[in-house]
């Protein structure tokens, strides 16, 4: 009898109730707030700030040798800077010629400016200047607009730098291409593997759309070289990535992601 009951007046009930035009829009107000809290730009929080703690918490070394690849116009190295004044060397690499003016004044013994961007192959590539800097980018999907234009720039990878520069670890690389992380990171394969490189992060999120890049496909390439992979929670902490799940293809915010073979000195 009770499920007589239910079924004929409870099920149609609930049925009006969550097809009614508020409820409609509940899932995606669920969407957009899980895309904020995982964003660098969502909650309310410094971008920066976010960055650098969870670059700190996978940096071991007291005075480590750190790469910022797309450096912008070097907050983030000034930032960390700021956090580890003992860092022994930062290379900056920026394509943008708008943004080397910024950059030079930041380069001194320590801090070098390397005007040129890092893929998975030397040579050049077609480079989409954006109005924006910060979201300019080789994928013109990703980096045209309204006052967009194209260059050709230099391009290198990270295996052939550190070789060229006899470096011998490189402690935390930070990765910010609006969409070529991938190919930055398959630059710098050979390094991964031979336990040159501790740590890096890169982005995931809506200029992946342009360059065609789901999380899968970073998964795959990056747990094949025996990395942990971790998302940057906005205190700082590192959110252990266990498994591959379809949730992490978000392309709603910008959430950033550390792949490293150390355990972070704060996890969760």
């Amino acid at each position: 009898m009770l499920n007589r009951r239910v079924k004929t007046y409870a099920l149609p009930w609930a049925t009006r109730l969550f097809a009614s035009p508020a409820l409609n829009r509940f899932p995606s107000l669920l969407e957009k707030a899980g895309a904020a809290l995982q964003s660098k730009r969502g909650g309310g929080y410094a971008s920066t700030w976010q960055e650098i703690e969870g670059a700190l918490n996978f940096i071991q070394n007291p005075a480590p040798t750190i790469f910022d690849v797309g450096a912008n116009v070097g907050n983030w190295t000034s930032s960390m800077l700021q956090a580890l004044p003992q860092t022994r060397r930062i290379f900056m690499f920026e394509p943008q010629p708008s943004c080397w003016t910024s950059l030079a004044r930041l380069s001194d013994e320590k801090i070098s400016l390397e005007k040129k961007a890092l893929s998975d192959s030397v040579g050049t590539l077609t480079f989409w200047a954006n109005s924006n800097s910060e979201i300019s980018s080789v994928y013109e999907q990703a980096g045209g607009g309204l006052g967009s234009r194209s260059l050709s720039v230099d391009a290198t990878t990270i295996d052939d730098f550190i070789g060229a520069r006899g470096i011998d670890v490189v402690d935390f690389i930070k990765i910010d291409v609006e969409g070529h992380e991938l190919s930055v990171i398959k630059g710098a394969r050979r390094s991964i593997e031979r336990g040159a490189i501790r740590a890096f992060s890169f982005e995931f999120g809506q200029a992946d759309v342009a360059s065609r890049t789901f999380f899968r496909d970073f998964w795959e390439y990056i747990t094949a070289l025996n990395l942990q992979i971790y998302r940057l929670g906005h205190d700082g902490y590192a959110i252990h990535i266990p498994e591959y799940s379809h949730d992490l293809e978000n392309f709603g915010g910008v959430a950033n992601y550390v792949a490293s073979g150390l355990a972070p000195k704060r996890r969760r």
